[in-house]
């Protein structure tokens, strides 16, 4: 598979072996190429195309809650992660230090230097980000 649309230039050819991460029916879906020093990951929609003019270094795939898919999270550098939905929107700006996927509550634990939270759908602190350490949890 090659991918030579990208915005920022990125062509993938015969260096790096895709690794398909998600379902084939899902849409979008997460395409991983390997290579000897790096691993690249692309979000592509049903037409093969990228979701966003980024790769990352890593992308995770998201939860299904009643056939809505919930954002990708995705790691954009060593020390960064963020997410994105499946149009390939920002879901926030901000950039966190160590995030996680988003669960049936529609939140997503989050750390900023402050501390651990929780965003909601929309980006926004639900739970603020003042806390040693966060977990999932069931009621």
């Amino acid at each position: 598979m090659i991918f030579s649309k990208l915005k920022n230039c990125l062509l993938v050819v015969g260096l790096l072996n895709p690794l398909i991460l998600t379902a084939e029916t899902q849409n979008p879906r997460i395409i991983q190429f390997s290579g000897l020093e790096k691993s690249i990951s692309i979000i592509i929609n049903k037409n093969d195309e990228p979701i966003h003019q980024d790769y990352f270094l890593a992308a995770y795939e998201p939860l299904k809650l009643n056939n809505d898919l919930m954002p990708f999270l995705v790691q954009k550098t060593n020390h960064f992660y963020s997410y994105i939905d499946s149009k390939g929107n920002w879901l926030s700006e901000d950039n966190f230090l160590d995030a996680f996927n988003f669960s049936k509550d529609k939140l997503a634990i989050i750390k900023t230097k402050k501390g651990y939270g929780a965003i909601n759908l929309q980006g926004k602190l639900q739970i603020k980000d003042q806390f040693q350490d966060l977990f999932k949890f069931n009621n």
